[in-house]
């Protein structure tokens, strides 16, 4: 029999990859222009980011080959995005985060938190979660959030052993029971096992299926650890760099900086999402019940935690060396230029050392240092079996593996459209567009531009939406005569602040493939923690970010493009606006 044909429908990737561009060229010839051809570009990488028709490394790519095409953007100025500051930062601490991988050091520091702070339902919670924040702080929030979910899925899966072979055991004592029962013999019923309650079965299985739930605090505590830092999460070095080239001559946010501004909001919002999910999964109860002694189901999870940190073993030669670069890292990257006091860095009058010249630096210092002791006193029969050159402790075959090379070109991508926005003038006609923000209070733009960011957010990468929002909110500053901190940063940390859906950060993404969590999950979950993490980003930039930045002052730096469009209309015979 001849075997029927079907027609077989293009897949939507398809179908976006080919009508995207297709739709959006009318654009181009309705309105001619460099702002309607940059508008194109933009919307087309938008399109590309949102739908996820091809990966986000690729589609960063497009504004290369486009605005080149189109005379936006010359070649030096496009390759130039891809050299800025950032991206030496990026890659010397995704390339420190590597080591401590390699090393393990990261699984040693989370087991042995755990271990400390208890393995009850209650302590678990805040385990996982002060475990991750911790680690977000300083490391990539998406290889934290991929490292901590197999840990928590281990702790599931022993938890789950222990509740059928509870129910089992129960299965068994109950048989017995009935069958004294039967046979007429007196059984004593003091002597009857607590465990053969029924009631208490339901209210253990609550507990278990509550236990499930601890999937989805890794996500939340990464996004708001890696708030804190700025390598903690990518919209943060993205808008950083923005700021250096909207206007060279600002003053620069380092790591110190942005540490006491967003530490204080990080840690409130941190701790105000565990008592929401110690509420929302476990209940209200007595503080008294949080320190109860553990019992044999929360022994034999850290009986399980105790042998995954047993197999370690006592802590490496390697271990050691990565745990002291990163300290001597942090170190140097606080006190270059703390802001309360002179950095070193000015000391010796270093203005062309920055945070990733120091990323680099200690990430150099790994390549060099072998990864097992080396043993300079031995016989020569041992030096001539071991004439091979030692490993070191970071290899380049480990960067090969495991860097994310992805970021790269996302952070590249971004930082060209950005420039591209800026060349074309399109983001001085966005900002012209929505001059009903002008007449608004300074902190009820900031308050609704925050919670537009947080929204859309949940719909596409944190990374697309801060890439595409933080040339236009650049331009409203300018327009406003605010302070363009006032007007930046806000909106952007709400963008890592997005809990209920999975596409809005890489950890919820990476949470919500685990299987052990549901959107539906996410959604109860998440809406109160996107309005706390507003509501505290807003209020810490109307309080003490005040101080922080002077806020009060509209900084000399930011008139640098107004003098600009100043000169313009004076050679042009009309006057500029102030």
């Amino acid at each position: 029999m001849k075997q029927q044909r079907f027609l077989q429908l293009p897949s939507f990737s398809s179908v976006v990859l080919i009508l995207t561009p297709i739709l959006l060229s009318p654009l181009t010839v309705c309105v001619p222009g460099k702002e309607s051809d940059c508008a194109f570009v933009i919307l087309w990488v938008a399109v590309y980011w949102i739908t996820g028709c091809l990966p986000l490394g690729v589609t960063s790519l497009l504004p290369v080959i486009v605005f080149t095409f189109m005379e936006i953007l010359t070649l030096t100025e496009v390759t130039n995005a891809f050299y800025f500051n950032g991206t030496w930062l990026l890659l010397g601490s995704i390339s420190l985060a590597i080591a401590a991988q390699t090393a393990k050091l990261h699984l040693r520091i989370a087991l042995k938190i755990l271990l400390l702070i208890g393995t009850s339902p209650k302590r678990l919670l805040f385990g996982f979660m002060l475990t991750t924040y911790l680690l977000s702080m300083f490391m990539a929030n998406t290889v934290v959030a991929a490292m901590m979910i197999p840990i928590v899925e281990g702790v599931l899966n022993e938890m789950r052993q222990y509740e059928k072979q509870r129910k089992d055991n129960n299965m068994q004592k109950g048989a017995r029971l009935e069958e004294c029962h039967l046979n007429r013999r007196n059984v004593d019923m003091e002597q009857m096992p607590d465990d053969t309650c029924l009631v208490k079965n339901t209210e253990q299985d609550g507990v278990l299926k509550n236990l499930s739930s601890l999937s989805i605090c890794v996500p939340y505590a990464s996004s708001i650890g890696g708030v804190a830092t700025v390598t903690g999460t990518m919209p943060n070095m993205i808008t950083i760099n923005i700021l250096q080239t909207s206007f060279p001559n600002s003053e620069e946010i380092g790591f110190a900086k942005w540490f006491f501004y967003c530490f204080p909001a990080s840690l409130i919002t941190f701790i105000v999402a565990y008592f929401w999910l110690l509420w929302l999964y476990f209940g209200i109860s007595h503080p008294k019940t949080w320190f109860k002694r553990s019992n044999a189901k929360d022994t034999s999870t850290k009986m399980l935690l105790q042998n995954e940190y047993n197999k370690l073993g006592p802590i490496r030669w390697n271990e050691k060396w990565v745990l002291a670069i990163f300290f001597v890292t942090l170190l140097l990257w606080f006190t270059r230029r703390p802001g309360f006091m002179p950095g070193w860095s000015q000391i010796i009058d270093g203005k062309y050392v920055n945070d990733g010249v120091v990323a680099l630096t200690t990430v150099f210092i790994l390549f060099l240092i072998p990864q097992e002791r080396p043993k300079i006193f031995t016989d020569k029969s041992y030096r001539k079996q071991n004439k091979k050159r030692l490993r070191s402790i970071l290899s380049w075959s480990d960067i090969q593996e495991l860097f994310m090379w992805e970021l790269i070109f996302i952070f590249g991508g971004g930082l060209i459209l950005a420039e591209g926005a800026k060349k074309s003038g399109l983001s001085a006609y966005l900002a012209d567009q929505i001059g009903f923000l002008v007449n608004c209070p300074p902190w009820l733009t900031c308050l609704c531009l925050s919670f537009f960011g947080m929204l859309i957010t949940e719909c596409t990468s944190n990374s697309a939406v801060t890439n595409i929002m933080v040339p236009i909110l650049v331009e409203v500053a300018v327009a406003m005569r605010v302070h363009p901190y006032y007007i930046c940063l806000p909106p952007v940390l709400s963008t890592s602040l997005a809990f209920m859906l999975p596409v809005a950060t890489p950890p919820n993404a990476i949470a919500y493939s685990s299987g052990h969590i549901k959107i539906v999950d996410m959604l109860k979950a998440g809406w109160f923690l996107n309005l706390v993490g507003v509501f505290f980003i807003t209020l810490s930039i109307n309080t003490y970010g005040v101080v922080f930045f002077d806020l009060n002052h509209y900084p000399f730096w930011a008139n640098i493009q107004n003098q600009t469009d100043i000169l313009s209309d004076i050679s042009n015979g009309t006057s500029g606006r102030l």
